[in-house]
């Protein structure tokens, strides 16, 4: 007999539980495939805007939409570390409970945090309740703002050192976080440290360039400057080379070549004549 497709499956019928068991097992390769072609597409993209972006704040939205594509980032920041200041700088920051203003604060500021343990640690923590929980007993961390439910951070390094963390957190038992965040993040925060690197020399070239600029246009400055200076003083001593020029022709023509090197609106002649006792 031949089974309609409108019969009720049978789970004694082998062949059925397999077609099934193939049916669950394909889709779930199929997400995974998904899952992995979105995160591959997602380092592209970040890979390119580690090159391509010229302002840092554009970056750090152009980071935070594409980690979003990949994984839940509803509550995100970056924060830039300054270890010669003690200071820790809120660069990007969008959270749907703690509200902070973006700016420099002392790191006394963030004491406790897990922001300040990664930077202490310089490794990425994901911060599970159990994980939290067993810092909070050691003493390494206590609670600073909003409770979350997860926490994942990420160290932003440069030649060794921590220049900057970048985390998100969740507050919600229906969204968790996996190694496989962590180890995107991780990346991300590679391309980061790039594109800040490679947005500080240009930074450091466009002053130089703009500071040899300047110096030379001081230097053309001068060189004209002196030059009219001397033609100036030439047109003088031509012009007292003149007999027949009338002193107030002359005076008149002096007035005209000297305001030609100053401003001298208000200019005037005094002869001084000394009186001789006999």
């Amino acid at each position: 007999m031949v089974k309609k497709l409108t019969d009720p499956l049978d789970p004694a019928d082998p062949l059925t539980n397999s077609d099934v068991d193939l049916a669950v097992e394909s889709i779930a390769l199929l997400n995974k495939y998904q899952k992995l072609q979105d995160r591959y597409t997602a380092l592209l993209k970040l890979n390119q805007l580690s090159i391509d972006c010229a302002d840092l704040n554009a970056l750090f939205e152009q980071v935070h939409h594409s980690i979003a594509s990949v994984m839940r980032a509803n509550n995100f920041y970056i924060v830039m570390y300054d270890q010669t200041l003690s200071t820790l700088e809120l660069v990007y920051h969008v959270d749907e409970k703690d509200e902070l203003v973006l700016g420099v604060y002392p790191i006394d500021h963030f004491e406790g945090s897990m922001t300040n343990y990664v930077i202490e640690s310089r490794k990425a923590l994901l911060a599970t309740p159990e994980v939290i929980a067993q810092l909070e007993q050691a003493q390494k961390i206590k609670s600073v703002g909003e409770d979350s439910i997860d926490w994942l951070g990420v160290p932003l390094m440069s030649d060794g050192f921590v220049i900057g963390v970048m985390a998100v957190q969740s507050y919600s038992a229906d969204m968790r976080y996996q190694e496989s965040d962590r180890d995107l993040l991780e990346f991300t925060a590679q391309h980061i440290v790039t594109a800040l690197t490679r947005l500080q020399d240009r930074g450091r070239l466009q002053s130089a360039v703009d500071a040899r600029t300047k110096e030379l246009m001081h230097q053309i400055r001068d060189r004209e400057k002196a030059e009219l200076l001397q033609e100036s003083l030439y047109r003088i001593s031509e012009l007292t080379n003149d007999p027949d020029l009338d002193i107030d022709k002359f005076y008149s023509l002096v007035h005209n070549i000297v305001g030609q090197l100053i401003n001298a609106e208000n200019f005037y002649i005094a002869k001084y004549l000394s009186l001789i006792h006999i």
